[in-house]
């Protein structure tokens, strides 16, 4: 621990000062201290301008002997950053003392610290003390070479024979060496938005205690590799010392994008001198993406490798409209080693379209056979039954009326009698169903708009579940609920991954309608990323009308941290 007192006082002495709370923020305060009893024949005096931080210790005889205290046995002097030059005119440094005290002297309580030759005094100056090394305090740079004595003091503040404590100079001329470097806070980390990185950032403590108003700026260092710069090279930005010499400073780069550097950091005093670089080591965030593509069938979604490279905007895209599966895998990972955390991202949409269903109908000029003889089937009653004449006898009948526009075939000898059928509905050929578009093939398909027609042949014999055209062909009839065949078209978009280059998959999600996001899934630091692949596949399954499913596959990587 270090001790920044100025001087010691025993128990019946007063240190008459201002506090940091009451001070002028301008002008530098000294204490004035009071005689201090010694075992020398000289009377040191205090020194005007030394001023110093901490608390004064008061020492009871009861736990420190009374005896004279042995000297320390080493000392070592340092002179830091100069301060700026205070309102008094005068120009102050800051100077540590560092000793050690004889092991085990009972009588040990602390030291004072004496300048000979301070403002030409011959006689010892009294500039501070404590009671552990080092000890630090604020003096004048006055350019003068004076000596320093380190002498012990008792329990009761009785100051051993400075005439045999140990001493060394310093010469206070402004002269010092480098500040300390600044201490890191935060390593550089990426800046993100969303999954996408856009700049570098860090954090680091500002300079405290008597060394901080010493304290000019930070210089920051930015490379393209992790080799550590010579100054002033690679020198990026300059930050100024808080005024209040406290907190931590952050430093986003929002330049750096994606782009991986490296940072340093240095403090520069007032007087322009540099401490040491101190790297910004953090955890390195980057992006991993696949280099290769493959179809698992024999097609596959269009761009492939627009699905990885960083460019959210472009896609590989799969558009299925038809009963069928289309599906791509993604896979060449970079082998990355110290990993500390990984996810797999995957951007995607999905959206689809659906028609409505089928109706199986003809239009109001095909004729229907009935017992009365063949009659439109658009002049049959739509709000009773009625009785119709097919192969296995008389049946009562209700109509099923629809009205829309759907493709239809042309079936009549005539043109302009629009006698149509609409694609799917099935007729009997030789006992077995087929549509009307394969019955009728080479026939003319008509876009018809408008009102269509189909039976409910009344019974529950599916021998007698037709009619009877009257040009002798036989359309079938499906029981009421089958009149409207609802659009029962499926289709899906199933995401999925694999850890073990495809031996296995793990689905990620399956849907036929997504707007564009990402799918996350968290990888172990021990993943092999050779082995992880990314499939998506597009299903689509008709049943009763169209359907077209279209997936976008945006964006797949890894973000991993180092």
């Amino acid at each position: 621990m270090q001790s920044n007192l100025i001087g010691y006082l025993p128990s019946n002495e007063v240190l008459d000062t201002v506090t940091d709370a009451t001070k002028p923020t301008s002008t530098l305060v000294h204490p004035v201290w009071k005689p201090m009893p010694i075992l020398s024949t000289m009377t040191p005096v205090l020194a005007s301008g030394a001023t110093g931080t901490g608390t004064t210790q008061v020492l009871s005889s009861n736990t420190i002997g009374n005896g004279i205290p042995q000297n320390v046995l080493s000392i070592d002097v340092s002179q830091q950053a100069t301060q700026q030059r205070a309102p008094d005119g005068h120009l102050y440094t800051i100077v540590g003392v560092s000793f050690i005290a004889v092991p085990g002297d009972a009588n040990f309580a602390g030291v004072n610290i004496y300048f000979v030759g301070f403002h030409g005094q011959p006689t010892p100056t009294l500039v501070g003390g404590g009671i552990e090394s080092p000890v630090s305090f604020s003096i004048e740079s006055t350019n003068e070479t004076v000596t320093v004595i380190v002498a012990s003091y008792n329990g009761s503040g009785v100051v051993n024979s400075y005439e045999s404590s140990p001493t060394t100079t310093l010469t206070l001329n402004g002269v010092t060496s480098p500040p300390n470097p600044p201490t890191l806070a935060q390593g550089a980390t990426a800046i993100m938005a969303g999954t996408t990185q856009i700049g570098w950032q860090f954090a680091f403590n500002a300079i405290q205690g008597l060394e901080a108003d010493t304290i000019d700026g930070y210089w920051i260092y930015r490379t393209a590799s992790g080799t550590a710069p010579t100054p002033p090279n690679s020198r990026f930005t300059y930050m100024a010392h808080p005024s209040t010499n406290l907190g931590t400073i952050t430093f986003p780069d929002l330049t750096a994008g994606g782009t991986q550097y490296w940072y340093w950091i240095s403090a520069v005093n007032t007087t322009g001198l540099e401490s040491p670089l101190v790297e910004t080591v953090g955890n390195v965030s980057a992006n991993a993406y696949p280099g290769s593509y493959t179809n698992n069938g024999t097609s596959g979604y269009s761009n492939p490798t627009q699905a990885y490279g960083g460019n959210e905007s472009d896609a590989a895209t799969a558009t299925v409209s038809t009963s069928t599966t289309v599906s791509e895998t993604w896979y060449g990972f970079p082998a990355v080693a110290n990993v500390l955390e990984a996810t797999l991202y995957v951007m995607s949409d999905a959206s689809y379209t659906a028609g409505a269903g089928t109706y199986e109908c003809f239009t109001h000029n095909v004729e229907i056979k009935t017992p009365d003889g063949y009659v439109p089937i658009g002049d049959l009653p739509e709000d009773e039954p009625f009785f119709i004449e097919n192969k296995t006898g008389v049946h009562y009948a209700v109509l099923i009326v629809h009205e829309g526009e759907r493709a239809t075939i042309d079936i009549g000898n005539d043109p302009s009698e629009k006698r149509y059928v609409t694609l799917d509905h099935p007729m009997i050929d030789g006992g077995v169903l087929i549509p009307a578009s394969s019955y009728y093939e080479g026939c003319p398909v008509i876009q018809y708009e408008g009102k269509v027609y189909n039976l409910h042949v009344i019974t529950d014999d599916e021998a007698s579940r037709h009619y009877i055209l009257w040009n002798g062909d036989i359309a079938h009839n499906k029981p009421i609920n089958g009149y409207y065949q609802p659009n029962d078209s499926t289709g899906s978009r199933t995401l999925s991954y694999s850890l073990n280059g495809g031996s296995s998959w793990t689905q990620i999600s399956s849907t036929d309608n997504q707007t564009k996001q990402y799918a996350s899934v968290s990888l172990s630091p021990s993943q092999d990323f050779t082995k992880v692949q990314v499939k998506a596949t597009s299903t689509v399954t008709l049943d009763g009308g169209s359907f077209s499913l279209t997936s976008d596959i945006y964006e797949i990587h890894i973000t991993y941290v180092t």
